[in-house]
């Protein structure tokens, strides 16, 4: 169930260690749901998460819906019908992409994602298919973006993956205070789903599937060494039934924090 990736030295943050293209980069990981956003927060009102501001601002003439701004957190996502805006400017090193996870319930191409330089669109991309869970992403390049951008018409936002390229490696990565889990992938999946888990300390974790009943599909805990390990799920039950397909609900756990992860698993 876990693969241990190593033990690294580090500091407190928001990051995730990664390979890209076989250079060390760090992963900022945002995710915006009724837990994260403010109660009654506002329109063109500010609020923060993993060190970035935020806010929903109305959508524009560059979106599929112009001139709106609703939103309605949710576990494990925000529904939106407008634009929600991440202060890029204060991401140490250089971004090479932005990911975000949709589940847009509207046209294909109603749910599109966005980085600027200076108020120039540097990438863009939207939704082929719907209504279906997936990822957007947007390639910063050698661009110094300082702005991402999603925007939609009825449609969940769930996590967002900033990926920074580091300069000098795995010790100027900094970590989170204990725990931080990646996006699952492949997902959706058939066979097997892994995340990413960064550890700044010791201890259990603890890996629970629910289903959408909120019915536990499978628990295991294991003892692991502070760094990165790669959880697993193989898409079977406690008794080692395969699941039926559908979506669920990973959490992981560390006792102190927990994390969740939506999953869809295709038959």
């Amino acid at each position: 169930m876990f693969k241990n990736f190593g033990r690294v030295s580090a500091v407190a943050a928001a990051f995730i260690l990664l390979l890209v293209a076989g250079r060390a980069s760090a992963q900022i990981v945002i995710d915006p749901n009724e837990t994260t956003i403010p109660f009654g927060l506002q329109c063109n009102e500010i609020w923060t998460d993993a060190g970035l501001d935020l806010k929903f601002v109305p959508t524009n003439a560059s979106d599929a819906c112009p001139g709106i701004c609703v939103f309605e957190p949710i576990p494990n996502a925000v529904s939106m019908l407008g634009r929600l805006v991440v202060d890029l400017t204060d991401v140490p090193g250089l971004i090479l992409s932005v990911a975000v996870d949709v589940e847009p319930f509207c046209a294909p191409g109603c749910t599109r994602a966005f980085v600027y330089e200076n108020g120039v669109v540097i990438d863009s991309t939207a939704n082929a298919t719907s209504p279906n869970y997936q990822t957007l992403t947007v390639q910063a390049g050698p661009n110094l973006v300082d702005e991402f951008v999603v925007s939609g018409c009825e449609t969940f936002v769930h996590e967002i993956r900033i990926t920074v390229a580091t300069a000098n490696g795995v010790e100027d990565v900094a970590w989170p205070a204990r725990l931080d889990v990646g996006a699952p992938a492949p997902n959706p999946f058939s066979r097997e789903t892994s995340v990413a888990l960064s550890l700044r300390e010791a201890g259990r974790v603890r890996l629970t599937v629910y289903d959408v009943r909120g019915t536990r599909v499978r628990a295991t805990t294991e003892q692991l060494a502070a760094g990165i390990h790669t959880l697993t799920w193989d898409g079977r039950t406690d008794a080692g039934i395969r699941a039926p397909g559908g979506v669920y609900f990973c959490d992981v756990s560390t006792g102190a924090e927990t994390a969740r992860r939506k999953v869809v698993l295709v038959r």
